[in-house]
C-alpha cells in the first residue's frame, strides 16, 4: 500500500494568488458580482485618497450574511465546481472576492449586515505571510475605528455589505505617492468605462444603480438599439446537455445613419469600431469577453458593424473553459460550426451596410466624403482594400492632371494600396505560401499583369532608381501571386 503524506499549502500561496490575470478594471467588476448576487439594487464604489493609507469600499444594499455565512464566503473556493447556483449568481469558482480583493490591497475586510445582526471579517495578507507553518486565519468583528465606522453606516441599512480594501499596493507606490495618486483617480475613468459595457443589461433591464464616488455609471449597449438602423438578424439556439444557447447577432448602422459625428464616435466605444466588433459572450447577463472573433476569422474594418451577443448558463462553465478572472473561455467545439457560420452571415452583412456608401445615406451625399476605401472580395474569398476611384475629389484631381502625371499618380496610388497599414499589420492577410492552392482567373491575371505594366512604366516616368521599382513591385501584396511574371518583364527590358 503506498504512503498517504498530507501535504498543506504553505500560507504565501495566498499572496501568490492574487496575480491571477486581473487588471483593476476586471477586480472591480468581480466584486461587483458578489453585490449583484446578492440581490444589491444600489452599488457604491468608492475611492478615497489618503496617500499611502488609501482605501477602496464597495458598498452595497444586498441581502447580506449572518457570521457562519460570512466566514464561509471567506474560505477560498467556498463554492464546488459542481454547485449548483441561481440565475442571479455570477460567482464562479467561489474565489472572486478574495482574489479581486486582495490583488488591489494586501488587506481585505467584508463587513456585512444580514438585517438583523452585523458582522465582518478579514484576511491581511501581511499577517498571512508572516506566521509559519498552517495559518488561514480569519480575524472576525475587529474593533478598529475604520471598522466601526463601516459597522454604524450599514445599521442605517435595512441590511447590505461593505468591502473594504486597504495596504493598496497594486495602485500605490509609496516611494512616489504624487505620481500614485494621479493614477488612482485616472483609474476612475477606466472603471467606470468597464463597467458601464459589462453590466450594461443589469442597468437598462434591472434598473442597477452603480455610483463611482459621485458619478453614476451609465450603461453603454454595444448593439446600438436605439438606432432604428441597427438590423437584428435572426436568433438561434442551441440547445445542450447544460441548457440552451442563445446567439444574436446584429449589423449596426452605417456611419450616415447616426445623428452626428459625437453620436457615431460613442457608437464605436471608447477603445473604437475596430476593438469593439466581434462576439459578446454574455454569462447570466454578464458580459464576460467580447470584442473576439475566437480565431474564426480576422478582423477587418468592414466587419466592424457586426456584434453578435452569444449567452449562456453556469452549467455552460466547464465546457466554455471560463477562467477564475472571467476574461478568457474557449468555444465549444460543438457549437462551433454554427458559429462560423452565423460570423460569416453577420460579416457579410456587414460588409455590404459599410461599402453602400451614398446609396445608404440620409439625404445628400455627406457621407460620400468619408468613402476613401472600397473593399472587394476575390474569386479565392480574400478581401483587399482600394482607395475609392469614384471619390468626388479623387475624379477631379485625375481630371486636373496631364497624361504623364496621371501614371505617376495613379502608380503612388497602388503604392498606398499595397503598404497601407491595415494591410502591413496583418488585418488583411495575403500569403504567398498558399499560392499553388489559389484559383487564378485568367482575364484577372492578365488584367493585374497588364496593372503591373502601368506601374512600372508610372515609376520610371516619376524617376524612381529601376532596381528599387523592381523591389518594391514584388514586394506588393496584391500582385504576390505573379513573382515570375513581374521577373520575366524586367528581364526582358534588360534584353
Amino acid at each position: 500500500m503506498p504512503e498517504i503524506v498530507e501535504a498543506p499549502p504553505d500560507p504565501t500561496l495566498f499572496a501568490a494568488m492574487r496575480n491571477m490575470g486581473y487588471t483593476p478594471e476586471t477586480a472591480i467588476a468581480d466584486l461587483v458580482d458578489n453585490s449583484i448576487s446578492a440581490e444589491a439594487t444600489q452599488i457604491h464604489i468608492e475611492f478615497k485618497w489618503l496617500d499611502e493609507n488609501s482605501i477602496i469600499t464597495v458598498c452595497d444594499n444586498g441581502k447580506g450574511m449572518d457570521k457562519s455565512t460570512l466566514i464561509e464566503a471567506m474560505k477560498l473556493a467556498a463554492f464546488y465546481f459542481s454547485t449548483t447556483r441561481t440565475d442571479s449568481d455570477l460567482g464562479r469558482f467561489g474565489l472572486g472576492l478574495k482574489t479581486a480583493g486582495t490583488y488591489l490591497g494586501r488587506r481585505l475586510t467584508v463587513i456585512t449586515n444580514d438585517g438583523s445582526n452585523i458582522t465582518d471579517a478579514c484576511w491581511d495578507l501581511d499577517n498571512i505571510c508572516r506566521c509559519e507553518g498552517m495559518n488561514w486565519n480569519i480575524c472576525v468583528n475587529d474593533e478598529t475605528d475604520i471598522i466601526r465606522k463601516y459597522r454604524n453606516e450599514l445599521s442605517q441599512l435595512p441590511s447590505g455589505t461593505i468591502i473594504l480594501i486597504e495596504k493598496l499596493d497594486s495602485l500605490i507606490d509609496a516611494k512616489n505617492i504624487d505620481k500614485s495618486k494621479q493614477n488612482f483617480y485616472r483609474k476612475l475613468s477606466s472603471i467606470q468605462s468597464h463597467l458601464s459595457l459589462v453590466f450594461h443589461r443589469f442597468i437598462e433591464e434591472d434598473e442597477l444603480e452603480i455610483i463611482i464616488n459621485t458619478e453614476p455609471v451609465v450603461h453603454w449597449n454595444p448593439f446600438i438599439l436605439a438606432n432604428r438602423a441597427t438590423q437584428e438578424l435572426d436568433e438561434e439556439i442551441v440547445n445542450s446537455e447544460n441548457g440552451e444557447i442563445t446567439i444574436q447577432p446584429y449589423v449596426l448602422p452605417h456611419r450616415s445613419k447616426f445623428s452626428s459625428e459625437d453620436e457615431y464616435n460613442a457608437a464605436g466605444g471608447k477603445q473604437g469600431w475596430m476593438r469593439n466588433q466581434g462576439i459578446y459572450l454574455y454569462r447570466n447577463r454578464r458580459l464576460i469577453k467580447y470584442g473576439t472573433w475566437f480565431d474564426i476569422i480576422k478582423k477587418e474594418m468592414t466587419f466592424n458593424l457586426a456584434r453578435i451577443q452569444v449567452d449562456i448558463l453556469p452549467s455552460h462553465d466547464e465546457e466554455w473553459k471560463i477562467t477564475v478572472d472571467k476574461s478568457k473561455t474557449t468555444v465549444p467545439i460543438y457549437i462551433l460550426e454554427m458559429l462560423k457560420r452565423i460570423v460569416a452571415d453577420c460579416t457579410e452583412k456587414s460588409t455590404k451596410v459599410y461599402n453602400s456608401r451614398g446609396s445608404y445615406a440620409k439625404g445628400s451625399a455627406r457621407p460620400s466624403l468619408g468613402a476613401v476605401w472600397e473593399q472587394r472580395k476575390s474569386v479565392n474569398g480574400e478581401y483587399s482594400y482600394h482607395l475609392n476611384k469614384k471619390h468626388t475629389l479623387y475624379i477631379s484631381l485625375h481630371q486636373s492632371l496631364i497624361s504623364e502625371q496621371k501614371e505617376i499618380f495613379s502608380s503612388y496610388i497602388s503604392l498606398i494600396e499595397n503598404f497601407s497599414p491595415v494591410l502591413l499589420t496583418g488585418l488583411v492577410q495575403y500569403s504567398q505560401d498558399n499560392e499553388q492552392n489559389k484559383i487564378i482567373d485568367e482575364f484577372d491575371k492578365d488584367t493585374d499583369i497588364l496593372r503591373v505594366k502601368e506601374l512600372i512604366e508610372g515609376f520610371r516616368k516619376g524617376g524612381c532608381d529601376p532596381e528599387e521599382i523592381k523591389q518594391t513591385v514584388l514586394e506588393m501584396p496584391y500582385f504576390a501571386y505573379l513573382k515570375d511574371e513581374i521577373i520575366q518583364l524586367f528581364e526582358s527590358d534588360k534584353k
